[in-house]
């Protein structure tokens, strides 16, 4: 993780990844205040933010509308990746932080 919880898997409210010139695009366009930003940034994406009704995966998975649909797929193809990811990384032996494992 890191300086804020907006990275990893999307969940109810986080994101997941962000380019980091999303940052400023908001603001450059809609002349709004780092407070909206954050606002925006913190408490109205990930699965909210995607579908526009909730973050609870029970009822987007029920619904049937394209959005809801996009929201869990966003959700389960970032785990998917980073499953794999790291799975891959133990397969070679080594850490997710790239270090060798000793011989």
């Amino acid at each position: 993780m890191g300086l804020s919880p907006l990275d990893g898997l999307p969940m109810v409210t986080r994101p997941g990844s962000l380019d980091p010139d999303l940052m400023l695009l908001p603001p450059r366009q809609r002349k709004i205040s780092a407070t909206d930003v954050e606002r925006m940034m913190g408490w109205e994406n990930g699965l909210v933010g995607v579908s526009g009704r909730s973050g609870d995966t029970r009822l987007l998975l029920g619904a049937s509308d394209a959005a809801s649909r996009l929201a869990v797929n966003t959700m389960c193809g970032t785990g998917s990746s980073r499953c794999h990811l790291h799975g891959d990384s133990l397969s070679r032996g080594t850490s997710t932080q790239g270090l060798s494992k000793d011989p």
